[in-house]
């Protein structure tokens, strides 16, 4: 067979469109010469249908080429990596050029040279081939190229981000405990009440401790009798008198023993009294206590100095372990303060009611330069007792209480009610900056990415926020850091939340009128959502506060114009039509009601005793009416009426009562102001 019957250009000599093969000189030219020329031709090669083709082996032996020029093309062919057919159309390609270098008198030796390097050659003919595959290879092609090259984005950011979240190192700088303690450093022991009230709290545990037992169990007994009237279940009478102390009736059975009991405990309660004029409690911050505290059986009374605290701030527990002890005890104390001042009332005895009453503002005042939200709450609820005490006496003992000792009260309340003007946040946002520190690195620039330890801070303080049954898996936050802030992003979310707050607290009684509250809104959102960080976790319940404090204010307002309105009787003999009478005399300016916006109320009972109030949440004046069972569906909610509520709202009539289905235990509810005083 010879070489010209297996040249492929063969079969287009019969068809009259014999093209003459390249010169020696052509084919010399090197690797980008045949590319160049496979090119051309290859592209205008027509397509064949590939099933048939033979082997490159059987091509080759078929075309009976020299060794050295097959093997060059076996090289040539082979590195080409294209799809079975493409090779045998190049390896076709190449057969018949090498054939007409052959019959041209090219050496077998130079020709294969002339081909060029297999590798590179290779390589040039690939990209041509490809090029000129259907548009929908290309297609697939670029998308597979594309989601490869994401793909691999991804894994080598997740690979750097997750050697950086588990070889990040905290470093902690900034000593928030000794920051806390710095402005009671410059007391005195004799300013500071912590060590006085710790032995008054045990003298006052001591001897309730003799008497507390037999009352708990007569107590339990009266329980069990089911022999208590319904009278005396709403005095309480299926509970310790100590235990109730505060507000206990005359009528309970352990009454005249209460009574006796702060009778011995004169000396003890003067030394209470004298501690709670001092400017602070005075404890020092911190972490540590024995090891052998138990803090879940400490004693009502118990307050102890805690242990040292290191300077090392990498060796600290978190500022979110410090214990503040001394709450529970000074709210103790308020509350045998309470007891007292209506058994001095009953004595007759103003300048000991005075006192007591001066005592709880006193502690309230002492504990809220913590500056601790909870603090806060805690001095709010002791302002609350002095306030409920001193209009419990006010009303039952009228004309007790000189014009002084009422002015000197009313100037008392107005200071205290200043703490609650803003919700204080200094330790909240230190307790914060704390965990962030020692959750994530630290740049020097106030930035930061979390850490390994830092998933495990986070991990602990949601199982405290939501009980969580399982904590978070270091290797979850691996996967997670992409998709958590960063350090200033996370300072940045903590602002914002406290800015809603301010702007919650700037809009005074409007969240009782329809307004939301934001900053509520927004944490339920934060907490509910798929966010896990540091700033939700952290932020306390702010509306729930919000809205604490803002009804506190209008509880004391509701107490100074009751007080006003004593001395205004004092000074003329009668009563003051409206509040508006008050001012500027005794009153600086008239409170506000929370639901309406207009001037708080005043009123006279059928008895002549005073009534002080608000119109309550049926939104109608009925005249200082309310039933003291249902004074908590009185008091203003936040975020206005629900939907329910509105609708009855809606159905007043002009004469002010719902005109709701008869019985409605909500009509019920809510029909009535929210009296502030007498305290109910």
């Amino acid at each position: 067979m010879s070489g010209a019957n297996k040249n492929p250009r063969a079969d287009r000599d019969d068809r009259g469109e014999i093209e003459p093969g390249p010169s020696a000189d052509a084919l010399a030219g090197g690797a980008q010469k045949v590319w160049a020329v496979l090119n051309t031709e290859i592209g205008r090669t027509p397509r064949r249908d590939r099933r048939g083709h033979r082997s490159l082996k059987a091509m080759l032996d078929e075309a009976e080429l020299p060794g050295e020029v097959g093997s060059a093309i076996r090289a040539i062919v082979s590195r080409t990596r294209l799809w079975r057919g493409e090779k045998m159309d190049v390896a076709q390609e190449l057969i018949a050029h090498a054939r007409d270098g052959l019959d041209a008198g090219t050496e077998p030796a130079d020709l294969a040279e002339a081909m060029g390097e297999p590798k590179k050659v290779a390589r040039l003919i690939r990209r041509a081939m490809k090029r000129k595959r259907h548009w929908t290879w290309h297609t697939r092609a670029w998308l597979f190229r594309a989601v490869a090259g994401t793909a691999g984005v991804v894994v080598v950011v997740a690979g750097v981000m997750t050697a950086r979240f588990f070889l990040g190192d905290p470093d902690p700088k900034r000593n928030f405990i000794a920051e806390m303690n710095a402005p009671f450093l410059g007391y005195s022991e004799d300013e500071r009440s912590w060590p006085g009230l710790r032995d008054v709290n045990v003298a006052v545990s001591a001897a309730a401790e003799t008497v507390e037992r037999d009352m708990e169990r007569r107590a339990n007994e009266r329980r069990v009798s089911e022999t208590l009237t319904d009278e005396e279940r709403s005095l309480e009478f299926d509970q310790p008198g100590i235990s109730i102390r505060d507000s206990i009736d005359k009528r309970h059975p352990d009454y005249e023993t209460m009574v006796s009991m702060v009778r011995d405990l004169q000396p003890t309660l003067e030394r209470s009294r004298e501690l709670a004029s001092r400017p602070i409690v005075g404890m020092p911050y911190s972490t540590r206590w024995p090891e052998d505290t138990d803090w879940s059986s400490v004693p009502n009374g118990w307050i102890e100095a805690p242990l040292p605290e290191t300077d090392d701030v990498a060796e600290q527990d978190m500022l979110i372990g410090v214990m503040l002890p001394w709450l529970g005890p000074v709210r103790n104390q308020c509350r045998w303060l309470a007891l007292d001042a209506r058994v001095a009332a009953d004595d007759r005895d103003a300048a000991r009611v005075v006192a007591n009453v001066a005592a709880m503002l006193g502690y309230a005042e002492q504990i809220d330069k913590d500056q601790i939200l909870i603090s806060n709450l805690v001095s709010l609820a002791c302002t609350e007792l002095a306030r409920m005490t001193l209009g419990r006496v006010m009303h039952e003992h009228p004309g007790l209480l000189e014009r002084d000792q009422l002015v000197g009260l009313a100037h008392r309340f107005g200071r205290v009610r200043g703490l609650f003007d803003e919700i204080p946040l200094e330790w909240e946002t230190n307790m914060f900056e704390d965990v962030l520190q020692r959750a994530y690195t630290d740049d020097g620039h106030g930035d930061g990415h979390l850490t390994n330890e830092g998933i495990n801070i986070l991990s602990t303080l949601a199982s405290i926020s939501f009980s969580a049954e399982e904590p978070i898996s270091s290797t979850v936050g691996a996967a997670n850091t992409l998709f958590l802030s960063s350090r200033a992003e996370q300072r940045r979310v903590y602002t914002h939340a406290v800015a809603l707050l301010r702007g919650d607290e700037s809009a005074g009684y409007e969240m009782f009128r329809g307004r939301e509250l934001e900053s509520d809104t927004w944490a339920d959102e934060r907490r509910h959502g798929d966010g896990f960080d540091p700033a939700s976790l952290l932020l306390p319940a702010l509306g729930k506060a919000v809205a604490t404090q803002a009804i506190g204010r209008a509880r004391i307002d509701g107490t100074l114009v009751a007080i006003g309105a004593t001395i205004f009787r004092m000074d003329t003999g009668v009563w003051p039509a409206s509040v508006s009478e008050l001012t500027p005399a005794y009153l600086p300016d008239v409170p506000e009601d929370p639901f309406t916006g207009g001037p708080m109320r005043l009123g006279v009972n059928g008895d002549g005793s005073l009534v002080v109030y608000c119109v309550g949440r049926d939104g109608d004046d009925d005249g200082g009416r309310m039933d003291p069972s249902k004074e908590s569906a009185s008091r203003p909610k936040a975020n206005g009426l629900d939907p329910r509520e509105a609708r009855y709202v809606e159905q007043y009539d002009a004469v002010g009562w719902l005109s709701g289905p008869a019985g409605d235990p909500f009509v019920e509810a809510i029909d009535g102001d929210w009296v502030l005083f007498p305290p109910r």
